[in-house]
């Protein structure tokens, strides 16, 4: 399901119209459907790069991820508390930035 629809000919995205009666029905809809996606997209800047800079996470699985044949530098672990900045937030828990990239 695509969240959002771009309309060609004004240059613009708005909510699919799907989306936004799912979002109804889960409750998710605060003034707009993607209010609570947005959160999690804020920080529109380098910190995308280094969102699995998580090295002592991956120390920590090296040896099991290297028996069940999966390569050190290969691992990418979801560290959710590098998703807050505490300036205007953060707006969700450890566990649901985590679900966020995880399930979502």
């Amino acid at each position: 399901m695509r969240i959002f629809k771009y309309i060609t000919e004004i240059d613009c995205f708005v909510v699919n119209p799907e989306y936004k009666t799912i979002a109804d029905q889960l409750g998710l809809s605060e003034w707009n459907e993607v209010v609570w996606i947005g959160r999690f997209f804020a920080l529109d800047n380098d910190y995308g790069e280094h969102w699995f800079d998580n090295w002592d996470e991956r120390d920590k699985l090296e040896k099991k991820a290297e028996s069940i044949g999966i390569k050190y530098d290969d691992l990418l672990i979801i560290n959710p508390n590098r998703f807050k900045n505490d300036i205007d937030g953060p707006c969700h828990s450890e566990s649901e930035r985590k679900k966020f990239w995880t399930d979502v």
